[in-house]
């Protein structure tokens, strides 16, 4: 009897030691746990919380100044933006898709467009529309010409790390009768696909993108073109022409069978031969071939006669330019030549450095 009286005293200690344990790891989970409905602080924010989903912001750029009809901050007088650097192995790189999807646009949307027309209009507003859709602020320029009518250059500048500055310009007009598509949208469609592909990006350089009007003679005076490109450097202030240490213009690279570098071998050539050297080493395969024209040929001219280091990247020959036949089908098969042009440059801009800069801003050769 005493014994059975003593198991069932200790089973009821086994119990009660049971249920104060169980008790006790009941009141450490709910000192832990969230109250139904309240938030979590792991994973939840308040409203007054200033966190957001990570995202990779557009950079914020400025225009250079202009004596023309608009002005805006230099890059001499406005502090270098924040910009995303890109890893080299998730670089965007050239996009030559879209570099073509700007050539049918100009070419096939739009059509000829004559200097100082709606239709030269029409190519200066999608040029602006595009690039202020990347964030650049965005300046145009009224560009006179003698026959009365006025076209227009399109700026857009993205901050280096240095002031001194490389303009990157292409022509955007295209001649009577012409759609244009290679002579000039090839050029202008690479420039836009330049200003996206690097816009986040660092570089050394200060990069300006310009697009030009009138660079087609507007009558049969040889000497009537480029108005956009001179004026553009006629109108530089005293600050951008001490910034400014080169100019490479883009202008028919979507048909031919020769990739060249192009001069007139009348000013600095020291960027023609760095653009040669880094296309014998990089694999483009680019020969000089001397500009002979009288007034030069495309809009390197005059900033390569006011004495800075200018260079025209081109493909040869084009048998159909300055002709209706120089339309959509006649290139839209030549993607490679686009995409080698493209890319040579956004490599080329991409490597320079403070030292490079420094050696072409030595070789100018200003009044």
């Amino acid at each position: 009897m005493r014994r059975r009286a003593r198991n069932f005293y200790l089973r009821v200690a086994y119990v009660a030691a049971a249920l104060f344990l169980l008790a006790a790891v009941g009141l450490v989970i709910a000192a832990h746990w969230p109250r139904a409905g309240a938030p979590s602080e792991a994973v939840a924010l308040d409203a007054t919380s200033t966190a957001a989903p990570l995202a990779i912001a557009p950079t914020t750029e400025v225009s250079a100044t202009s004596t023309s009809t608009t002005t805006s901050a230099s890059p001499s007088t406005t502090a270098a933006t924040t910009s995303t650097t890109i890893p080299p192995d998730s670089d965007p790189g050239f996009d030559s898709d879209l570099a073509m999807d700007h050539i049918k646009a100009l070419a096939s949307g739009i059509g000829p467009r004559v200097s100082g027309t709606d239709d030269e209009d029409a190519a200066i507003g999608y040029g602006a529309d595009y690039l202020q859709g990347l964030g650049y602020a965005v300046m145009i320029t009224e560009v006179p010409l003698p026959n009365g009518r006025v076209s227009h250059n399109i700026r857009a500048v993205k901050i280096g790390t240095s002031n001194q500055v490389i303009v990157v310009g292409g022509p955007i007009d295209s001649v009577a009768g012409a759609p244009g598509a290679n002579d000039n949208a090839s050029g202008s469609a690479v420039v836009l696909e330049l200003a996206r592909c690097m816009r986040d990006l660092e570089t050394t350089a200060t990069i300006e993108f310009v697009l030009f009007g009138a660079e087609e003679m507007i009558d049969s005076d040889p000497d009537h073109h480029h108005y956009g490109s001179r004026q553009f450097v006629r109108d530089m202030t005293s600050t951008e022409r001490s910034q400014l240490v080169g100019m490479i213009s883009v202008d028919m690279v979507a048909y031919g069978t020769t990739f060249t570098i192009r001069t007139m071998n009348q000013g600095p050539q020291e960027l023609r031969d760095m653009l040669l050297d880094f296309s014998a080493a990089n694999g483009y395969e680019a020969k000089f071939l001397k500009d002979k024209g009288t007034y030069g040929w495309s809009d390197h001219e005059p900033f390569e006669l006011a004495g800075y280091p200018a260079a025209w990247v081109e493909w040869r020959r084009d048998p159909n330019y300055h002709t209706s036949r120089d339309n959509w089908n006649h290139v839209k098969s030549k993607e490679a030549l686009v995409e080698r042009a493209g890319e040579m440059i956004f490599r080329f801009l991409l490597d320079l450095t403070e030292a490079d800069l420094r050696y072409l801003a030595d070789a100018r050769e200003l009044d």
